[in-house]
């Protein structure tokens, strides 16, 4: 029985009871009216009774839901907190207190905010600001437990009816995805640094240094980049063996970026024995001076080379240290330039160091030729002995006889 049907009962008793009124001086009609409608009346208890009961057993249906609901709510995995639409701590759950370190009652009444790690905050005031579709789905934001690390947590907000039924608050769901992103990264690590040397590999070094090219077109600023080549590499790997190669490219690796100070600045493993430096902001002198400590570092790791008497070039012994071939150039790129035009010149600068025996660095100026700057120890070193030589009269002029074939004759 509904609302409606007892307050239909209720009129047509008081109907009759007016009717049993009106005719009380009927001696004969008013007993027969009044037990009609003690009949009705009794009929109505008997109503009235049976919507009790089904309104006892409704409520007592509401609680057991409240209680399933608060208890689902109390034990769930996931972190749930409930927040007014301006973001104010309603309730939070037991995976919510420890997801933030704190008891379940220490966040009611404070605005969710202040467990959001500082750097995240004016993005989520923001976006609570600016929420008006439900539901909304991956936030990713950095959160700030009490007296912990941050982390990260993916978060969910759905509407959900208010305690009095009149509006609505917003229920979060946060889940803990610092792990996630952990391995992420880790993942991330895996397919951007190179393996052997643990400096960054060629698939990075190609997205950093477009990244760079871009930007330092737009704000006009040089970018700068080093080619390096470590000097009959291949000789000391097949004299010394594959495993004291991989050593020595370790040393060199871990060498130049000691030599590295500044975030931006990235060296990047570019082929099998050759590195790529990349020098954001940074003109032809300042890269010329990275490269000249590079080539000082590499030198005073003493990395012994008696691999071979003679280069396959020239005839004079090569360094008994293991050296380096570096090529630098540097440019403020140009609207109508493409990124590979710098690594273009840096190679040829690199091309050009070789060509004259390698162990030093050349810049590569605008036209692509590269001027060579640096010196090798090993070419100082014979300098200062020819020097030396003739001023002690130490040269010996032999002759060779020549005598032709034909006619027999010196």
């Amino acid at each position: 029985m509904d609302n409606q049907s007892i307050q239909q009962k209720i009129h047509k008793i008081q109907t009759g009871l007016q009717l049993v009124l009106k005719n009380s001086n009927d001696i004969l009609l008013q007993p027969k009216l009044i037990s009609m409608f003690l009949e009705e009346i009794g009929i109505a208890l008997e109503e009235l009774e049976v919507h009790q009961q089904e309104l006892l057993a409704s409520r007592c249906q509401v609680e057991l839901e409240r209680q399933r609901y608060q208890t689902l709510f109390n034990s769930a995995p996931d972190a749930y907190l409930v927040t007014n639409t301006k973001g104010v701590i309603q309730k939070a759950n037991l995976a919510a207190a420890n997801l933030l370190n704190v008891n379940r009652t220490f966040p009611v009444g404070k605005p969710i905010i202040v467990f959001v790690a500082q750097e995240d905050r004016s993005w989520v005031t923001t976006q609570l600001n600016q929420l008006t579709a439900f539901p909304l789905r991956d936030w990713e934001v950095r959160l700030q437990p009490r007296q912990c690390e941050p982390l990260t947590g993916s978060i969910a907000i759905c509407t959900i009816p208010d305690s009095e039924g009149k509006g609505v608050e917003l229920l979060w769901t946060i889940r803990d995805i610092s792990g996630r992103k952990k391995a992420e990264a880790a993942l991330e690590a895996q397919l951007n640094v190179d393996g052997l040397t643990q400096v960054y590999n060629r698939r990075h070094f190609d997205q950093v240094f477009d990244k760079e090219w871009q930007r330092s077109r737009r704000d006009q600023l040089p970018l700068a980049i080093i080619l390096i080549d470590v000097d009959s590499f291949k000789r000391y790997n097949d004299s010394y063996g594959h495993q004291k190669g991989d050593q020595c490219l370790q040393q060199i690796a871990q060498a130049i970026r000691d030599v590295l100070k500044r975030p931006a600045d990235l060296v990047a493993r570019y082929g099998g024995d050759e590195f790529a430096v990349v020098l954001p902001n940074t003109d032809a002198s300042g890269a010329t001076e990275v490269a000249h400590l590079i080539q000082k570092a590499v030198q005073g790791l003493n990395i012994i080379n008696n691999s071979n008497n003679y280069s396959n070039n020239y005839s004079s012994p090569i360094s008994e240290q293991l050296t380096l071939s570096l090529g630098i150039a540097s440019e403020i790129p140009k609207l109508d330039q493409k990124p590979g035009m710098l690594i273009a010149r840096a190679d040829s600068a690199l091309y050009q160091v070789k060509a004259t025996g390698g162990d030093g660095y050349a810049v590569c100026t605008n036209q692509g030729q590269g001027d060579r700057l640096g010196l090798g120890k090993l070419e100082e070193e014979l300098e200062e002995e020819l020097y030396r030589a003739v001023g002690q009269h130490e040269f010996i002029l032999n002759y060779q006889p020549i005598m032709s074939l034909e006619t027999r004759q010196m």
